[in-house]
């Protein structure tokens, strides 16, 4: 039977992991800088101040023009209000924005449902994000859908997240496309990255692109990965420089990750600088990798902890990984427990294998169990183990048939061996063969291992070493 084996950490880019949210709303700045741009033609420069009056909501208008361009936000918006209370949309929007701009949160309100009365989408939309940031979502949720239906795509999105955040994934994608396909940025982001997380990459490439064309620096990000998935590295490398370029500390990460891939370590360890810089924690965790690997603890120590205590489960592992090399096996438990707890399958091996040095089977089973409940082929190939070494043959027998079929060789060897202890020859040979065609090449172990001793007589088993032994 092969033993245990730890695998090696592999990290990959990775997307966005929260919907969109804290960057620029494009779409909203647009619209709103289009709308005044044709509001404010009213105005002739050299003209008298107008006489607001019920008589004349035309000077109504000029004047709450001339008003806001003169950074009087508050006069500007009592004198929309005339115009509006004449019926006039365009006048109900601007008194709402010009309202919000001086503080009047609840006039903004009252203005903004008013031209969404009227039919204006983005009046309605307005309405929807004031009453959202006052904790009202139910009565949001309604505006935005009055918005979307309006052909607002940055409502259609705020309602896809809304879905999103109730579990409903079917709802909130069909939310996000009506969105995009109405030009909200953030919407393609996030259809793009549900997409992604879907795996498929095509599709979210497609949309992603869409948003990153727009400028939401974010998404070009998240484009990279969809084309790193793609094998697209040139055009990943150039959108993970862009994202970077625009301070979205995650691409500069990504880029560090594909210049550590081709060892340029110099031009690694700047990036993850860059990444961890602008906030994100992965970049502290995998420039203190780096740095750990170099040696040079004194400066990895401190960058780990401030990615494990973020929640960064790979800085965790490896504050274990440094603890265990020296010896610190209280600490290494505690991190690797941690790294565990975030769900990192190589650290619930890793605590297995401390558990299996201290003879404790018990919670050696456990944290295989946890490893291989994460889905990683290595770690259920080390509960398999575990379950064989501790005379649990039936239960290993199934984890050595899932990950054999998954392609790990070595999944396949100990799936021969428990058939070779049952005295099943026939499928004793047929999982060694597996194994040899998977690169299994372990020859003086295989000629060593006692589980293997009722087949080491028979000629089908000769005939195969000699196929496969160089």
């Amino acid at each position: 039977m092969k033993k245990y084996f730890v695998a090696l950490m592999v990290v990959s880019s990775i997307p966005s992991l929260s919907l969109a949210s804290e960057w620029l709303d494009i779409l909203k700045r647009e619209t709103e800088k289009s709308f005044w741009q044709t509001f404010q033609k009213t105005i002739n420069n050299g003209e008298e101040l107008p006489k607001c009056s019920k008589t004349n909501i035309q000077a109504c208008i000029k004047l709450g023009n001339i008003l806001f361009q003169q950074n009087n936000p508050k006069e500007a918006s009592a004198n929309f209000q005339m115009a509006c209370d004449d019926g006039n949309k365009d006048a109900c929007f601007a008194s709402g924005k010009t309202a919000e701009l001086s503080g009047q949160s609840e006039v903004a309100k009252i203005y903004y449902e008013k031209s969404c009365k009227l039919g204006y989408n983005l009046g309605c939309h307005n309405f929807g994000d004031q009453l959202h940031q006052q904790g009202q979502r139910d009565k949001a949720s309604e505006q935005f859908q009055k918005g979307c239906t309006l052909k607002y795509g940055g409502s259609c999105s705020n309602l896809g997240v809304y879905a999103n955040e109730k579990g409903h994934k079917a709802e909130a994608m069909k939310f996000f496309k009506q969105g995009c396909e109405l030009k909200s940025d953030k919407a393609c982001f996030n259809y793009g990255g549900m997409l992604l997380a879907d795996n498929e990459d095509v599709a979210a490439e497609a949309s992603l692109k869409k948003a990153c064309d727009i400028g939401y620096i974010p998404a070009c990000s998240d484009l990279g990965v969809a084309q790193e998935h793609l094998k697209k590295l040139n055009e990943a490398k150039a959108n993970y420089l862009k994202s970077c370029q625009g301070l979205y500390g995650m691409a500069c990460t990504n880029y560090g990750i594909l210049m550590e891939n081709e060892n340029k370590l110099s031009e690694a360890k700047n990036y993850y600088r860059l990444g961890c810089d602008n906030g994100d924690i992965k970049g502290c965790g995998e420039l203190g990798h780096v740095l750990y690997k170099e040696k040079n603890l004194t400066e990895a120590r401190p960058l780990l902890t401030k990615s494990c205590d973020a929640g960064y489960s790979y800085g965790c592992h490896n504050l274990g990984a440094i603890a265990n090399e020296a010896k610190d096996l209280g600490n290494a438990m505690t991190y690797y427990q941690k790294g565990c707890e975030l769900k990192l399958a190589v650290s619930c091996s890793s605590v297995a294998i401390l558990y299996q040095d201290q003879g404790k089977p018990t919670e050696q089973l456990a944290y295989d169990k946890k490893a291989c409940d994460l889905k990683d082929d290595v770690s259920c190939y080390n509960y398999g183990t575990s379950l064989l070494q501790n005379g649990k043959a039936e239960e290993a027998k199934p984890f050595f048939e899932s990950t054999c079929k998954n392609k790990l060789s070595d999944g396949c060897y100990n799936l021969a061996c428990y058939y070779s202890l049952k005295n099943n020859k026939k499928e004793a040979l047929k999982g060694l063969e597996e194994a040899f065609k998977l690169g299994f090449n372990d020859w003086e172990g295989l000629a060593a291992d006692a589980d293997l001793k009722p087949l080491q007589s028979d000629e089908k088993y000769k005939a195969l070493i000699s196929k496969y032994k160089k």
